[in-house]
């Protein structure tokens, strides 16, 4: 059974800045100093709870990177090796709750890494991990893409230039002029490259999104 405490010690613990104020008429007049050596104490330390395969693993802060649940259908702990060498395991998403997150990802707490758009993008860059993907796994990428209602206009450029669409010839980019399949399938068009035709068979969001956004 999962340990309630495995999570709620995150929460019970102050970040620095958050010293208690001493009572009234003690010398001191706080506990700052104390939280921020029990950080410290604590980032060299193997507190931050994994869950590599399966099974409960404590890991140093610095091995380990925050996954919120938006991206826990794209990536998982298999793809690290090849995106993220130096970490050993994502946070275990058994660890919910705002507080705890800020514990272990603020640099005020233990800084743990944090994976988001930004970073998700820059793993899309990586052609020889996208081309191991089934085109199922590109169904749950795009409808994350699509999700991101603030999706700016810099970054939209930046994923037509990637090597990241499936195709029935295989990976393409999105600025070499692909389209989407007919709903006729006695439609064709000689020396077209057509999205691969599973994309465009799931929900409207997900096609929107690649003929509008890509």
């Amino acid at each position: 059974q999962w340990p309630a405490w495995h999570s709620a010690i995150y929460d019970t613990l102050p970040l620095e800045g958050e010293g208690v104020p001493a009572l009234e008429g003690e010398r001191g007049g706080s506990f700052d100093a104390v939280v921020s050596q029990v950080i410290a104490r604590l980032r060299g330390s193997a507190v931050v709870l994994t869950d590599k395969k399966g099974k409960d693993e404590w890991v140093l802060p610095s091995e380990a990177v925050w996954l919120p649940a938006s991206l826990r259908t794209i990536l998982d702990n298999s793809d690290l090796p090849t995106l993220l060498p130096d970490k050993r395991a994502f946070v275990s998403f058994r660890i919910t709750g705002k507080r705890a997150r800020d514990f272990l990802t603020k640099p005020k707490g233990l800084n743990v890494d944090e994976v988001g758009i930004d970073e998700l993008i820059e793993f899309l860059k990586c052609t020889d991990w996208l081309e191991e993907k089934q085109t199922s796994w590109f169904t749950e990428l795009f409808s994350y893409l699509a999700d991101q209602a603030k999706l700016s206009e810099e970054l939209q450029k930046e994923l037509r230039h990637l090597t990241l669409i499936p195709t029935s010839e295989g990976l393409a980019k999105a600025v070499d002029r692909l389209f989407l399949p007919a709903a006729d399938p006695t439609i064709s068009v000689p020396g077209a490259r057509f999205v691969h035709k599973t994309l465009s068979k799931v929900d409207a969001q997900v096609t929107d999104f690649l003929r509008d956004k890509l």
